[in-house]
């Protein structure tokens, strides 16, 4: 059995072999996130977790209880990018969990409820600038007219879904009704250096803020380009 030291090792060379390539930036529905999807996918099959990937894209691995009546614990995080983020942005929440549900299972620890590890295939919104498409799946929060979002070259979310072969009416299909989910659990590489300059290794995250997003158009005839804010 590997020790703590060991694990975190094994993690960080996942990160680096995920990011090696395209630099750690991995655009929605591109070639790059079809391979760390492939790779990701390949890593929760060897751990022995039924994997599938949904009509969104999300990466799900699940550690099915004996228990018939098991509620499941989620763990996730997303593995998309935007171009400035760290490396360990995401993929951090996602490799830690895959490590836990691998000892898990070489332990041979029965659990009284089922344990379902999600690579979220959209949060940042970077391609159709609306976050949080993957977690709007699970969580049955998905509306279809957002398969009418358009990226920059005005390739619809409906067409991009398609092109990975997948099938955008079925999305609705890949919710977890709230009822069945016991909790969900994410590590997450902290977005500024507050704990770091503190000196505190680990803190506990009690509340989030949301985001809000808004399209802004400049007066015709001094420029007509569409410009993004984000709060």
């Amino acid at each position: 059995m590997k020790n703590f030291q060991e694990r975190a090792l094994v993690i960080q060379d996942r990160i680096n072999e995920l990011t090696l390539e395209n630099h750690s930036f991995s655009l929605y529905g591109s070639q790059d996130f079809i391979e760390q999807s492939k790779k990701i996918a390949s890593w929760m099959n060897a751990a022995g977790l039924e994997t599938s990937v949904d009509n969104i894209g999300n990466i799900r691995g699940k550690l099915i209880s004996n228990n018939t009546s098991a509620k499941t614990f989620l763990i996730g995080s997303h593995f998309d990018k935007g171009v400035y983020e760290d490396k360990n942005e995401g993929l951090l929440g996602i490799l830690i969990g895959l490590d836990l549900v691998e000892t898990i299972k070489q332990r041979e620890t029965q659990l009284p409820f089922n344990i379902e590890l999600i690579a979220f295939a959209e949060e940042e919104g970077t391609r159709f600038n609306y976050n949080y498409l993957g977690s709007k799946v699970v969580s049955g929060n998905f509306e279809n007219k957002l398969l009418r979002l358009e990226d920059d070259r005005n390739n619809t979310l409906a067409e991009v879904v398609k092109s990975l072969h997948l099938d955008p009416e079925k999305i609705k299909e890949d919710a977890i009704p709230s009822e069945n989910i016991l909790g969900y659990f994410e590590i997450h590489s902290e977005p500024g250096n507050f704990l770091s300059n503190a000196g505190v290794p680990v803190g506990v995250v009690d509340s989030i803020y949301g985001q809000k997003r808004i399209d802004c158009y400049q007066m015709p005839g001094i420029y007509t380009k569409r410009r993004h804010y984000y709060s």
